[in-house]
């Protein structure tokens, strides 16, 4: 049971993608494909039905407070699930680490990351996908900046590494995830913009797979670095890159991607061929 888990989530999280992009693009698929997405689609919103009320409430509420009129779009489901995939897999290393207390600070971080995920859904859902608005890109990247910056602070406190200080422990989590996170979401912002100007806003949804992909390789390269600074730890380069938490979150992400792009390769070529 526990090996399906992945598979699923990496299903998952590329169908929502997928219908993500068909929002925005209206892609044509083929008969086989429209059913699987269609069924996929009926499935989240029957599992996540009763977070409708709360949701549309969430929306009223942040709208009353900045003073526009919102309206939550049915994409937000499927913001709602890569985000909260992320979330999990994130918090699945801290609880998987030896220690009761690691235990507690997983929910912790778990139950906070899922109000973020929430929020960032509510926000990046308030704007029609195809519109040019960034809402959808920069909504999920804003909420990653703030469940990175607790966890560092919480990490910091909680688990520093032996032989170092509050501030470094919050330096290195700061240094690797914030400001990346950060760095990412004003690239995002940018090439957004230079898109709206050239009359391409359409594509924006398209910059979800930007960050997926952005996301993917950072956490790599803060595999790659641990397994070099730190090679007290044993087992060669490689084996402690594998054993890393960043190296299974970024090949989890980019797995993500990577099926999102099998399915509309495969849907280009069952067109091709007139199935």
């Amino acid at each position: 049971m526990l090996r399906v888990l992945p598979f699923l989530s990496v299903l998952f999280g590329s169908l929502s993608i997928v219908l993500l992009l068909d929002y925005a693009l209206r892609v044509d698929f083929v008969s086989a494909l429209e059913a699987l997405l269609t069924y996929y689609d009926r499935a989240i919103t029957v599992f996540l039905g009763g977070l409708k009320p709360l949701m549309d409430a969430l929306t009223t509420t942040i709208a009353r407070w900045v003073g526009v009129d919102w309206t939550l779009y049915p994409h937000w489901r499927h913001i709602l699930v890569p985000m909260w995939l992320y979330v999990l897999a994130d918090t699945r290393t801290t609880w998987m680490m030896p220690g009761r207390e690691r235990k507690v600070s997983a929910i912790a971080l778990l139950l906070y990351g899922g109000v973020l995920s929430v929020g960032a859904s509510v926000i990046g859902a308030t704007a029609p996908l195809g519109a040019g608005d960034l809402r959808i890109v920069l909504a999920p990247i804003a909420a990653l900046v703030f469940f990175n910056l607790i966890k560092a602070l919480w990490d910091a406190t909680f688990h520093q590494y032996p032989d170092s200080s509050w501030l470094k422990t919050f330096g290195y989590y700061f240094s690797s995830l914030v400001a990346t996170n950060i760095a990412i979401g004003l690239a995002i912002f940018a090439l957004g913009h230079e898109l709206n100007e050239a009359g391409l806003g359409q594509l924006n949804a398209t910059l979800l797979v930007a960050v997926l992909i952005l996301l993917g390789i950072r956490h790599l390269i803060v595999a790659a670095y641990v397994a070099s600074r730190w090679p007290a730890t044993g087992n060669t380069w490689r084996g402690r890159f594998r054993r890393s938490a960043h190296s299974g979150l970024g090949f989890a992400i980019l797995q993500v991607v990577s099926g999102a792009v099998a399915f509309l390769v495969l849907n280009a070529g069952l067109s091709f061929v007139g199935l």
